[in-house]
């Protein structure tokens, strides 16, 4: 492996990308815990809004599983039946992250939501633990589904769906065959089978994938004898020393964000079009300002990433 192959993967490593690869990668990546008991107060990493009521809820999907979930309702719904929205992903998050936040923010604007943990995650059901399997993934969104259609506040002609990051693919699979979703959004998906397979930017070649193979198919053998899967070592740890625009900084966040709202203010001022000019027409301030600055983050990230240089010209 060059020096450069070896940065690129301890980035990686440093990343919720990074996260992911592993966890997706093999059967056997974390605790084989069962899944997680938490409690039933507000245990969401975002604050509860005042307008929305909150209800953790179960169901099963068809494989016999059961899902956890939690169901937000507007305030204002008052006796009319609401559109409604599954909101998934993304891979190896749960509920109490950003599918909550998107739901919840939904529900706010007068979606009934349901934010679920897939099977294998978090607070559902599923062994081994923290694993993707695409099947049983797909009926999770469709099991979804069943469920709010049957709540008295759903109206089941008018349920969308919600995919998130690795979880928008699943998304797309569940309703390309369940026609009781009238829309779906897919939102920063990217193609797990594909980052699976060839790695971040095609990356891992034939021969190491051919390698990958012939060490999980002969991992079944030692997992049969004893009788359990065998979990891949801490894959993420951070050794310190590490970037800290890679660790989370609420202090870089901020300058981003600084910076983004510099960029927006000049450009209505000189009345900019193309991407910042259609987003200012589309977002209020603040949103537009935050969206740029994510936007600057992934840039940062895919050079450091790649080790390229900034080409205006092509961003």
């Amino acid at each position: 492996m060059t020096t450069s192959d070896t940065s690129r993967r301890n980035l990686m490593k440093l990343t919720s990308a990074g996260v992911v690869a592993a966890a997706a990668g093999s059967l056997f990546n974390t605790s084989n815990a069962k899944a997680q008991t938490m409690p039933n107060d507000w245990d969401k990493l975002f604050p509860k809004s005042e307008n929305v009521d909150h209800q953790k809820v179960t169901f099963r999907n068809r494989y016999g599983l059961t899902l956890s979930g939690d169901l937000y309702l507007p305030k204002s719904r008052s006796d009319r039946r609401l559109a409604a929205l599954v909101v998934g992903g993304p891979f190896g998050a749960v509920k109490e992250q950003s599918s909550g936040l998107y739901a919840q923010t939904m529900a706010e604007r007068g979606f009934a939501t349901l934010a679920f943990d897939p099977s294998f995650t978090g607070e559902s059901g599923g062994e081994p633990r923290n694993v993707a399997s695409p099947d049983i993934n797909t009926e999770d969104f469709s099991a979804a589904v069943d469920f709010l259609g049957l709540h008295p506040s759903v109206d089941r002609e008018r349920i969308g769906v919600i995919g998130i990051c690795g979880w928008g693919g699943m998304a797309l699979n569940a309703v390309a065959v369940d026609k009781r979703v009238k829309a779906v959004v897919a939102s920063t998906m990217y193609d797990m089978t594909r980052v699976m397979s060839r790695g971040y930017n095609d990356s891992v070649t034939l021969e190491q994938r051919t390698q990958t193979l012939e060490q999980l198919s002969r991992q079944r053998w030692e997992d049969a004898a004893a009788a359990t899967p065998a979990y891949q070592l801490p894959y993420n740890v951070l050794q310190g020393g590490e970037p800290q625009f890679m660790v989370g900084d609420s202090y870089l966040r901020r300058l981003l964000v600084v910076g983004a709202t510099a960029v927006l203010r000049m450009a209505r001022q000189q009345r900019r079009e193309g991407w910042v000019g259609n987003l200012l027409e589309r977002k209020k301030p603040k949103v537009a300002a935050v969206a740029l600055a994510n936007k600057t983050a992934r840039i940062a990230w895919t050079l450091m990433a790649r080790q390229e240089d900034y080409k205006p010209t092509a961003a």
